[in-house]
């Protein structure tokens, strides 16, 4: 399942066409992937590969429950979406932390 292109958020650096058609198949190529690119499964995965000549490291979170989502319903953002803007907000800060795509 592939998102809705409006729905992919990306960082400015990585705001490019080419890009954000490689974000909207993520999901179809991190299935394709061998398990040696898995280096974390528990709560969340994390998988390490190559994207537009960069190693990066993709964090996939599980689906949401019920509550959940009508949590997100009712305005609350994803756990992805949060973990993007906390990110985004820790290296305006001047906080080290992994680039957000």
């Amino acid at each position: 399942m592939s998102a809705s292109p409006h729905l992919v958020r990306l960082a400015p650096a990585w705001d490019q066409p080419a890009i954000r058609a490689v974000c909207l198949a993520l999901p179809t190529t991190i299935a394709a992937l061998p398990a040696q690119a898995v280096i974390y499964r528990g709560r969340n995965t994390l998988t390490r590969f190559s994207l537009a000549g960069r190693e990066v490291v993709a964090k996939a979170f599980p689906a949401p429950r019920s509550w959940l989502k009508r949590m997100q319903r009712l305005g609350r953002a994803s756990k992805a979406v949060r973990a993007f803007d906390h990110a985004a907000q820790m290296q305006h800060l001047g906080i080290g932390t992994p680039e957000p795509f």
